[in-house]
C-alpha cells in the first residue's frame, strides 16, 4: 500500500477523530499565555488552571511573605507587580524543589524509564496573584510546565500540575504569616 492510499483510506477516520474531539459545549478554554520554552523560543501555550485560597491576612502583607516564600524556594522571580498583587517566577532545569523529584509537582507523561519529569529539561513557571477577599486575602497561584527529554529526539511535552507546589507555596505562606519557619 503507498503512503497515498493509506493516507486515504486513513482521512474519514481522521476528520470524525478531529470533528469529535473539538466537541461543543462546556466551558470556554483559558486565554493562552506567551511563554519562553526550554528551547528559548516565545510560543503561546494554554494556562493551567489556578489553585485559589483564603488566607487571613491583609494582601500587603500576603505579597510581601509571597516575595519571601518564592526566594526560599528558589524560584527565579522574573515579574513583580505590587499593585497587581502578582510575582511571577521561572525555574529552568527543575530536577528537585524542596527536597522532592520534580515528578511531585509536574505530570508530563512517563516512559519505560520512569516520569518524563525526572528524566527531562523541565522549565516551570509559576505565577501567584493576592487580592482582597473573604474577611482577609485570596492567594491564587498557577503552575506552567513543559519538559523535553534529555538525549532522545522527542520535541517538548506539556506538563500539568499536580497540584503539590501551589499547596507548598500556600503552606509557607500561611507559615510565614503565623510568624514560624515553614519545615
Amino acid at each position: 500500500m503507498t503512503k497515498r492510499s493509506l493516507l486515504l483510506a486513513c482521512a474519514p477516520t481522521l476528520l470524525c477523530l478531529t470533528g469529535c474531539a473539538s466537541g461543543a459545549g462546556g466551558s470556554p478554554a483559558p486565554a493562552p499565555d506567551v511563554v519562553r520554552g526550554v528551547a528559548g523560543i516565545e510560543r503561546v501555550v494554554q494556562q493551567g488552571p489556578e489553585a485559589t485560597s483564603p488566607v487571613q491576612a491583609p494582601v500587603p502583607e500576603v505579597f510581601a511573605a509571597l516575595g519571601t516564600v518564592y526566594e526560599e524556594l528558589e524560584l527565579n522571580i522574573t515579574g513583580r507587580v505590587p499593585r497587581e498583587g502578582r510575582i511571577t517566577a521561572e525555574r529552568r532545569r527543575l530536577t528537585r524543589l524542596a527536597g522532592r523529584r520534580a515528578s511531585d509537582y509536574v505530570d508530563c507523561g512517563s516512559t519505560f524509564s520512569g516520569p518524563v519529569a525526572d528524566n527531562a529539561e523541565v522549565l516551570l513557571v509559576v505565577t501567584s496573584r493576592v487580592v482582597s477577599g473573604g474577611g482577609g486575602s485570596m492567594l491564587a497561584t498557577r503552575v506552567d510546565a513543559e519538559a523535553r527529554p534529555r538525549g532522545t529526539m522527542e520535541g517538548v511535552r506539556e506538563c500539568s500540575s499536580t497540584g503539590r507546589l501551589e499547596a507548598l507555596i500556600l503552606e509557607h505562606v500561611n507559615a510565614r504569616l503565623a510568624g514560624t519557619v515553614p519545615g
